[in-house]
């Protein structure tokens, strides 16, 4: 694995969450796995050509209903039912 240029705290935040938003999401149990590689840039991604790490999440859970995953990226959504906006949004 190479050496990479990152904000640390910034990424173990996003890994944390998204670690603990798909073990929120297995109700019934299951697996997370976390994978880092090498990876070279997505032609379609726009990026620059250089060395990059690829980190990815997978699970073994039944998934999201297509009319909630429209909504995944809105501010403060969330699944959970007794979930609330903080008081400052």
């Amino acid at each position: 694995m190479r050496p990479v240029f990152v904000n640390a705290s910034e990424l173990e935040l996003a890994v944390l969450n998204l670690a603990l938003n798909a073990r929120d999401a297995l109700t019934a149990g299951g697996h997370v796995w976390l994978h880092a590689r090498d990876a070279g840039p997505d032609d379609s991604a726009g990026l620059p050509p250089a060395p990059y790490v690829l980190i990815t999440f997978t699970d073994d859970g039944s998934g999201i209903e297509a009319e909630l995953a429209e909504r995944v990226f809105e501010p403060f959504f969330t699944t959970n039912g007794s979930a609330r906006a903080p008081a400052w949004a």
